[in-house]
C-alpha cells in the first residue's frame, strides 16, 4: 500500500485530499508547511508527495529545491498542487522537472488518477534502478557480478589486516550513495572512531549520520562469563526491531562472538539472518576465518548468498590484499576470481590490474 505525503497549509484541503486518498486505498501522512514536509519526507520515506506551491514561509519551490539537495529524497516523485490555469501549470511543471500537477479546484477522480499514474511510472523506473550494493570501484564491482544483491546474506571472512572492515565500509558507502539506509553494528571500532576512520579513506559519512540515514551501534563483545547464545539472539532481535527504513545491516565483526559459541549456536544465528533477508533485509557479516572450524565455514558459506574471502599475499616483493569471490548470487562472472588491492589514504580501495583464478 503506497504512502502519500500531503503538503498544504490549508487544513480543509489537506482533509479533503486525505479522505479522497484513504478511500482509494492509500496510506496518508500530512504536513502543514515546508519544514514539516522535509522532515516527514526524510523520516517516513513516503512513496509520493502532493505539494502545494503557495505556502507561507517556505513555499513549494524551496521544498522542491531542498528535496533535490538530499540524496535520500531527490528521487521522491512529486505532484504539484497549484491554483494557476492548466496551461501555466504544465509549463511550471516542465520548468521544475515535475511531470504531474493538479489544478485547484480539481474534478472528481482526478487526484486518485494522477497519483496512480505517477506511482506506476515510478514502479517502472524502480524496476531498472540499482538492485545491488556496489563498492563503487568499477573493477571490483565487475568481479562481484555487479555488486552485492539486495535481500541477500553475505559473509566477508579472512585473516587479520586483509581489508575486511575497509571492504564493508566501502559497501556501506556505496549503499548510502544508492539511497539505502544502513544500520552498522561494530565491534572493531567505537562509533565515535568509525566516522574519522572512514573519512581517512575518502568515505565521508557525517552528513548521513546527521540525517539518520546511517546509524552506528556498538556490538556487545563477549567475555568468558557471557552467554553467546543470548548475545546472538539479542543481535537478531535488534535487527528485527530496527525501523523499517534500515534495510541494509552490516555487522563488523562477529569474530569474538563466534569464538565463544558452539557450532549449533552459530548455525542458528546465520539461519536467523537468512530468514531476515528473506523478509527484505540485506545483511553483511564480517569475521576472521579462524573463528570457525573449516567444515563449519564451508556450511556457512553454502548458507550465505555471497561469500567473500580476503587474505594477505606476497606478489613479488610486495604484500598485497587479495579478495577471492567464493560465491555470489546471480553473478554472471565465474566465481573463484582473485582480485589484488591496496588501501590508499584519502582514496580507499585501489585495485591491481592483475586478476587471477583459484586453481
Amino acid at each position: 500500500m503506497a504512502t502519500v505525503l500531503v503538503v498544504d497549509d490549508e487544513s480543509d484541503i489537506r482533509e479533503l485530499l486525505a479522505d479522497t486518498l484513504l478511500d482509494a486505498g492509500f496510506q496518508v501522512i500530512e504536513a502543514a508547511n515546508g519544514e514539516s514536509a522535509l522532515a516527514r519526507a526524510s523520516r517516513d520515506q513516503p512513496d509520493i508527495m502532493l505539494l502545494d506551491i503557495s505556502m507561507p514561509g517556505m513555499d513549494g519551490f524551496e521544498v522542491l529545491w531542498r528535496l533535490k539537495e538530499d540524496p535520500y529524497t531527490q528521487e521522491l516523485p512529486v505532484i504539484l498542487l497549484t491554483a494557476v490555469p492548466a496551461y501555466e501549470g504544465e509549463k511550471m511543471g516542465m520548468d521544475l522537472g515535475i511531470k504531474h500537477y493538479i489544478c485547484k479546484p480539481w474534478e472528481p477522480g482526478v487526484v486518485e488518477a494522477v497519483v496512480r499514474v505517477a506511482l506506476a511510472e515510478e514502479t517502472v523506473s524502480d524496476a531498472v534502478a540499482q538492485e545491488v550494493i556496489k563498492v563503487e570501484n568499477e573493477i571490483l564491482d565487475g568481479k562481484l557480478g555487479g555488486g552485492i544483491p539486495l535481500g541477500s546474506l553475505s559473509l566477508i571472512e579472512g585473516e587479520s589486516s586483509a581489508g575486511k572492515s575497509v571492504l564493508c565500509q566501502q559497501l556501506t558507502y556505496g549503499a548510502l550513495l544508492g539511497r539505502r539506509c544502513i544500520a552498522y553494528f561494530t565491534s572493531e571500532s567505537t562509533a565515535e572512531a568509525l566516522v574519522p576512520q572512514m573519512a581517512s579513506i575518502g568515505l565521508k559519512v557525517s552528513s548521513y549520520i546527521r540525517n539518520g540515514n546511517l546509524r552506528i551501534d556498538q556490538l556487545e563483545e563477549p567475555t568468558a562469563d557471557t552467554d553467546p547464545e543470548r548475545v546472538m539472539d539479542e543481535l537478531v532481535e535488534n535487527i528485527e526491531e530496527l525501523p523499517n527504513r534500515y534495510r541494509v545491516i552490516v555487522v563488523d565483526a562477529i569474530t569474538n562472538l563466534a569464538a565463544y559459541s558452539e557450532e549449533k549456536t552459530i548455525t542458528r544465528f546465520f539461519s536467523s539472518c537468512k530468514r531476515l533477508c528473506a523478509e527484505g533485509r540485506t545483511i553483511i557479516l564480517v569475521a576472521h576465518s579462524q573463528a570457525f572450524e573449516e567444515k563449519l565455514l564451508i556450511r556457512l558459506g553454502a548458507l550465505c548468498d555471497t561469500h567473500l574471502r580476503l587474505s594477505v599475499e606476497k606478489v613479488g616483493a610486495k604484500l598485497v590484499k587479495s579478495l577471492e569471490v567464493c560465491k555470489i548470487r546471480n553473478a554472471q562472472a565465474i566465481t573463484g576470481d582473485i582480485v589484488n588491492f591496496d588501501v590508499e589514504p584519502g582514496l580507499g580501495i585501489r585495485v591491481s590490474p592483475i586478476t587471477r583464478v583459484r586453481g
